[in-house]
Formats: structure tokens, sequence, C-alpha cells
């Protein structure tokens, strides 16, 4: 499934889906991102989804990234 970065800022890719997990990388505005899976994790701005990326480690809210389509819940 593919998304793209809504922040106007550089978003944090996190290792768990929570705001209190350690930064492991950055992805800038306009990024395209590759989302394998979601679930839900801490509030960001009224929203508790967040997306496991594909191919690399980490999580982003779901808040500053559109996909384009559904994407799966993690098993």
């Amino acid at each position: 499934m593919k998304g793209v970065v809504v922040a106007r800022a550089p978003l944090h890719v996190r290792n768990t889906p929570t705001t209190s997990a350690k930064v492991i990388g950055t992805l800038g505005p306009n990024e395209k991102v590759e989302l394998s899976c979601q679930a839900k994790g801490s509030w960001v701005e009224g929203n508790n989804i967040w997306y496991r990326l594909h191919g690399k480690p980490g999580w982003v809210a779901a808040r500053f990234v559109h996909n384009y389509t559904p994407v799966q819940w993690c098993r």
C-alpha cells in the first residue's frame, strides 16, 4: 500500500506505535512511503491509528500520512 507524508515538517519514524517511543528516523513532507499495515497506538491530534512502514523498520502516525488505498490491520 502506498501513502504520502502530509506533515509540513519532518515526520518522526518511531520503533513502536506511540509518541513516547524512540525516534529511529524521519520522513520529509510529500515523501512517498510504502505501508505494511495499521495498528492502534497513542493518540495524535485526534487519531490513534499508526502505520507500519514496509521494507524498513518503524511506525508513523496516520494523522500525517495520506494512504492511497485501504491499509490492512497488523496481525
